[in-house]
């Protein structure tokens, strides 16, 4: 069974840049909203060889409430979308992503964080959807330097994923996504109530059909440009 999911790891690092600026105020408890565009770069790579390439911008929306050494995050990516050329026909690929992260801050500098995320994608290209969901767990380091945050972080996802072929049920295939994600931000004031984040984060996993050895690379790199209120 699936337990974890790779984690969308900007979000976390806007949470790590929050929790930061706001510590000199003594704030136990407070909520941020943030608002921003990701720029994405999307590779499907198929047991088959064939490749799917990607490029698309998505609306991030979310919000991060803290409580002292404790936080909870939801955010999603909206509205992506790309159009490709298949010999004289235009195609769209359409993708969403929604997460769910709960964090505790061991240090001032590590934090620990898990949650839960739903990636979806529908390729009219080969008339695919793709849905991966599950848990994610994973770490994140910041330095604070004058009024500037610096943050990494590493997650580790394991997700329960499907393909479904429009009017193909035979096709239609089950089986585990897993990998890594890695992501760093720079964060830091923009003005007396509202700060901005600049982010770049690679969610790097495998889709196994089960029961066979049909391995599908996907691999998604994202700038993310934002503002937290």
């Amino acid at each position: 069974m699936n337990l974890f999911r790779k984690a969308g790891v900007v979000i976390f690092c806007q949470s790590v840049f929050l929790q930061s600026v706001q510590a000199e105020e003594n704030i136990s408890f407070d909520a941020f909203p943030r608002a921003g565009i990701g720029l994405n770069d999307l590779t499907y790579v198929r047991p088959d060889g064939t490749t799917l390439d990607a490029s698309y911008t998505t609306l991030n929306l979310g919000l991060t409430v803290n409580f002292e050494k404790f936080y909870i995050d939801a955010g999603g990516e909206f509205f992506g979308v790309d159009f490709l050329e298949n010999q004289g026909d235009i195609t769209g690929i359409e993708r969403q992503d929604y997460t769910f992260t709960a964090g505790y801050g061991l240090t001032q500098e590590i934090s620990a964080f898990l949650g839960y995320t739903v990636g979806e994608m529908k390729d009219d290209f080969v008339g695919e959807f793709h849905d991966d969901r599950g848990y994610f767990i994973g770490a994140g380091y910041s330095y604070l330097h004058n009024q500037t945050n610096y943050a990494a972080t590493m997650a580790y996802a394991d997700l329960d994923g499907k393909i479904t072929v429009d009017g193909q049920p035979a096709q239609n295939t089950k089986g585990q996504t897993s990998g890594f994600s890695y992501g760093v931000t720079v964060s830091g004031p923009f003005r007396d109530t509202m700060g901005y984040a600049i982010g770049l984060k690679i969610r790097q996993y495998d889709y196994e059909v089960d029961g066979t050895n049909e391995v599908t690379d996907k691999k998604i790199t994202s700038l993310t440009l934002g503002l937290v209120f």
